[in-house]
């Protein structure tokens, strides 16, 4: 982050709604907003590690930088998927496929924070998850925020209460006896009672975040994780891999009501040996993300979920010598869909993958595409404590896939 948007508004945006307001007009573009809807979930689908955009979904055959990967047809014509993917190539007519992602952030940890927040790492700000900022600005009702796995950010400094109901593993939350919930409940009346003679903000987001937990343990979002509830033939469509399960306990909890499910898909990080090991991955990827859109279709919540898949920065287009390709957050890829976006593709990179040439997009104009969609403006401000706050790092709305 540069010094001056560590203050809050960084240079380039006030520069931009500077320039605005001098010819007359607001920033943001107000068609952008045109059927967002507060209630429209989102599904995040993270590729923990950094999926290789070469083995995915901007593949380079035929040259040194693409390797033994081969390039199949996409149902968008002159779109082509690596061969991994079949079964998202008969879907890419779904599906907006953006190629010209960059950043400077290399680091898993600092890559990982601005995938999931749109900021930089800052010191002095602990900026909140993008689901925790739109449970915060908008006012549904339900589960606001869910994390099937681990995530690199929570509630930051919109407060406890915006943070994940976090889920490491299948099992729903809360293991233990229900017996032994319902003495924990009774210890929280006596914190609140007390707390209660006490001005403490942080203490109180606490309790709503317990609180919360506990509408969930006791509510029918827990059923959420019953997979044997779906038909045997669903579940095979999946897959039996943990990016699969937890794909459809995230379209569960969806219909259950919760507004954003992060689904962590680890082991993307493929330093070494990433042909072989990049193919499981791709297996589980494209059998479990293609039934999802599917099961979005057929259940009649295409329009009202939005579904996003990133890793936190792509793979070197040069093959090193342990056959793996090492961090790169020059140039990499990323999928929208359902939600009303329009399909197709943004942005290229060239012939060797080394560089994007064609739209540059940056992870901030994701959020603000992101928030756009979900009926949050991406030109508002935040509170942090008493100063305003950019909701967005200086990003634009990717006009193209807003339809």
């Amino acid at each position: 982050m540069s010094p001056s948007s560590a203050h809050g508004v960084s240079r380039r945006a006030f520069l931009r709604r500077a320039a605005a307001l001098a010819a007359g007009v607001y920033a943001f573009p107000r068609w952008a907003l045109a059927g967002a809807d507060e209630r429209t979930a989102l599904i995040l689908v993270w590729l923990q590690g950094g999926a290789s955009q070469l083995e995915t979904f901007d593949p380079k055959p035929g040259t040194p930088q693409g390797g033994p990967t081969r390039a199949i047809e996409t149902a968008l014509p002159g779109v082509r998927f690596a061969a991994g993917l079949p079964k998202l190539a008969e879907r890419a007519n779904r599906l907006c496929v953006l190629r010209s992602l960059s950043g400077r952030e290399g680091d898993h940890r600092r890559a990982s924070y601005v995938l999931h927040t749109g900021w930089s790492i800052n010191p002095a700000l602990d900026y909140p998850h993008l689901g925790a900022l739109l449970d915060a600005e908008r006012a549904a009702e339900g589960l606001g925020f869910v994390s099937l796995g681990s995530v690199p950010a929570r509630g930051g400094f919109r407060g406890a209460a915006y943070a994940p109901l976090e889920v490491p593993n299948d099992r729903p939350p809360g293991g233990r006896a229900p017996d032994g919930f319902a003495a924990r409940r009774e210890l929280l009346k006596t914190l609140e009672s007390e707390f209660s003679r006490r001005a403490h903000a942080d203490a109180e987001q606490r309790v709503q975040a317990f609180t919360q937990a506990q509408r969930v343990l006791e509510g029918p979002i827990r059923g959420a994780w019953d997979l044997e509830q779906e038909p045997q033939a669903t579940r095979d469509a999946y897959g039996a891999s943990l990016l699969g399960r937890r794909l459809l306990v995230a379209r569960r909890l969806v219909e259950a009501g919760a507004r954003c499910v992060v689904v962590e898909s680890p082991d993307w990080d493929h330093h070494e040996d990433l042909f072989r090991r990049h193919a499981s991955r791709a297996q589980e990827l494209d059998a479990g993300l293609s039934a999802l859109l599917d099961d979005l279709r057929a259940r009649k919540r295409w329009e009202r979920t939005v579904v996003a898949c990133f890793g936190e920065f792509g793979r070197t287009p040069t093959i090193n010598p342990r056959q793996g390709r090492d961090h790169y957050p020059q140039a990499f890829s990323g999928l929208l869909a359902g939600g009303g976006l329009r399909p197709g593709v943004v942005g290229a990179t060239g012939p060797d993958g080394a560089r994007v040439v064609e739209r540059p997009l940056r992870l901030a104009d994701v959020h603000a595409t992101l928030l756009a969609r979900l009926g949050v403006d991406p030109a508002g401000q935040q509170l942090a404590g008493d100063r305003p706050l950019d909701l967005v790092d200086a990003g634009e709305p990717i006009s193209e896939v807003l339809g």
